[in-house]
């Protein structure tokens, strides 16, 4: 490393995640790049999160603050920022764990090309237990772009995890905080606008980053058709606040299908993969979901839904086979 370290400010955003915090704490601790701070922010954890902290606060360089109440993801990553103090803005999602030399590859790319203003690497999908399922990321190739350029990329490519991505706190002062009006894609449409106004952004296809992705819970399934639904119109939300900056990129129409169809698959792989696991009646709920989904009047969801239904028969199917095989 050089002599110059810029400061990195680390918010941890947990809601009731007790049991994996302490991982991702010590993921920080153990960072070969050690010029950083931490602000927890924990969004009315209702589990014993403050209990299991504890010993981490005896570190000087981790805060903790708790919302009165919870607020949501938005609210909680947009007060976070808010307090950030650094010259760069990091995240990690208290289930998720960084590789020790997550910083430091990082911050070594900024350094020796200060015009980088937001970078973000490749992950590996791991279990809820940290057991590694072989799985990667999106992220294929390096490549540093202008942040206008990047924006692009963004839009047509949906790389960005919160977890893995590094930003300029100068340039978060310039934009809003994260939309409280969105959900399951905040933090999108917020490195959307941080692209926007960056100088350079570059993408590293290494994964340095451990997302832990939970098994999918009936509570899960019950709210498939739901999570679908309001999916679909957070991406519209989204594509209205991006007028086409180019020629070349698609308009909110097309933007919100671009949008749909990648949350569509999204869940359709998630139940896919899932639904090949479960026991009981667990599938005839998914399929009841899919046909109830498939109903809705708008014709985006329904043909996305209707893929998800054929890829449960598919799993229907593949069961059969392990059963009577």
């Amino acid at each position: 490393m050089t002599e110059y370290m810029p400061k990195i400010f680390i918010g941890v955003l947990t809601y009731n995640y007790a049991n994996f915090l302490p991982e991702a704490l010590q993921s920080i601790i153990n960072q070969s790049y050690t010029n950083w701070e931490v602000l927890i922010c924990d969004d009315g954890s209702t589990d014993n999160t403050e209990a299991v902290i504890q010993p981490f606060l005896d570190n000087p360089k981790i805060k903790y603050f708790k919302q009165p109440k919870n607020c949501g993801q938005p609210c909680n990553w947009g007060y976070m920022i808010s307090q950030a103090k650094g010259d760069y803005i990091a995240t990690l999602h208290g289930d998720d764990v960084w590789e020790n030399n997550y910083l430091e590859s990082l911050i070594q790319e900024i350094i020796e090309d200060p015009s980088i203003e937001m970078i973000c690497s490749n992950w590996a999908i791991y279990d809820q237990n940290l057991n590694p399922t072989g799985a990667i990321g999106p992220i294929q190739t390096n490549q540093k772009l202008k942040g206008s350029e990047f924006f692009e990329f963004l839009v047509t490519s949906n790389i960005s995890l919160p977890s893995a991505t590094i930003f300029s706190a100068l340039r978060a002062k310039e934009v809003e905080p994260p939309d409280i009006n969105l959900s399951r894609h905040c933090d999108r449409e917020y490195f959307l606008r941080i692209a926007r106004v960056a100088n350079h952004a570059k993408s590293i296809s290494e994964p340095l980053i451990k997302y832990r992705r939970h098994n999918l819970a009936s509570a899960y399934i019950n709210e498939i058709g739901e999570k679908l639904v309001s999916s679909a119109e957070e991406c519209r939300h989204i594509a209205k606040k991006f007028p086409s900056i180019s020629s070349g990129l698609p308009n909110a129409a097309e933007l919100t299908d671009i949008f749909l169809q990648q949350s569509a698959m999204y869940i359709r792989h998630r139940a896919l993969e899932d639904v090949l696991k479960f026991k009981g009646n667990n599938h005839a709920q998914l399929l009841q979901m899919s046909k109830e989904l498939y109903n809705q009047p708008k014709r985006s969801i329904r043909y996305h839904c209707k893929e998800l239904f054929v890829s449960l028969g598919l799993a229907w199917l593949i069961r059969f086979y392990r059963a009577y095989s």
